[in-house]
């Protein structure tokens, strides 16, 4: 009985150990909470965490924050952009969220707010520790097999434990995500800027990033301009939404404007909302 209670007791510091361990891991990856600019009324969520620059493994979300898109269909397909996220994750260390056209801001002044999770647990193959099995073990063939069945069984509990964690983690930051993905713009900005929009892009030369908005030109000194393309190298996709005020109307003037981000960015995927879940997979195909 004694012996039982001792295992008990170190199987139970084992496991708080290694729950520290991953916490701790977490917060070295996540770093402080990101606070949005002081003129940006919407609130930051727990959990958003800054790592400017981006790095190449992270996920960015472009937001078309000027109060034109349908935040209707935003709403609708969000989930589903999650479940694709959740489905690539080991392959990203998080995703963030850089806002444009937000008020009056400059598309240079908006500061990325980022929701890590860090890479997987590293788990290293079973090897049992035959050096330390009791001598009785070391004896008989079938005490050491119970030895080593006991053993693995440890080794798989410690492994469960690091990725259940690992996955409670990913879900609780996308949660995060999607709760700052659909804050809404309490004003409008004056226009979409998209050459600016385009110029920053290009200069932050992502790996993965993901632009949300209705390719809606209103800047009076953009329309009707041949604007200049921009080159990504990285996986870039436009996620094209509908404006809110748009009904059957539009529906030819929705695909001038596809055509416009198709010739602002010639090597970018654009992919409607009604297939938003292609636009995570074309990232990580």
């Amino acid at each position: 009985m004694r012996t039982i209670m001792k295992q008990s007791i170190i199987n139970f510091c084992l496991l708080a150990l290694m729950s520290t361990a991953l916490a701790g891991c977490a917060q070295s990856i996540g770093g402080r909470i990101a606070r949005p600019p002081t003129d940006q009324s919407a609130k930051v969520p727990a959990g958003a965490e800054p790592l400017p620059p981006a790095h190449t493994h992270t996920l960015r979300f472009w937001r078309d924050y000027s109060k034109s898109i349908d935040e209707e269909s935003l709403a609708k397909i969000t989930n589903e952009l999650v479940d694709a996220i959740m489905r690539h994750k080991e392959r990203i260390a998080g995703v963030e969220v850089v806002r444009f056209a937000n008020g009056t801001n400059s598309v240079w002044a908006e500061m990325p707010v980022k929701f890590i999770w860090g890479l997987p647990p590293e788990v290293q193959e079973f090897k049992p520790d035959l050096d330390n099995a009791p001598p009785d073990a070391k004896l008989f063939k079938d005490a050491m097999k119970r030895y080593i069945d006991s053993e693995r069984h440890k080794y798989e509990e410690r492994k469960a434990f690091l990725f259940s964690q690992y996955k409670a983690l990913v879900e609780s930051q996308l949660k995060n995500f999607t709760d700052y993905l659909l804050q809404r713009p309490a004003v409008g900005a004056p226009c979409t800027r998209f050459a600016t929009l385009a110029q920053r892009i290009m200069t932050e030369d992502l790996q993965y990033s993901v632009l949300i908005t209705d390719g809606w030109v209103d800047c009076p000194d953009e329309q009707g301009l041949a604007m200049k393309s921009v080159e990504l190298r990285g996986k870039h996709v436009i996620l094209q939404l509908t404006r809110h005020m748009d009904s059957l109307a539009d529906d030819e003037e929705f695909l001038r404007r596809k055509a416009f981000l198709h010739k602002l960015f010639p090597a970018s995927e654009i992919v409607p909302a009604s297939m938003s879940h292609q636009a995570i997979e074309f990232i990580f195909q």
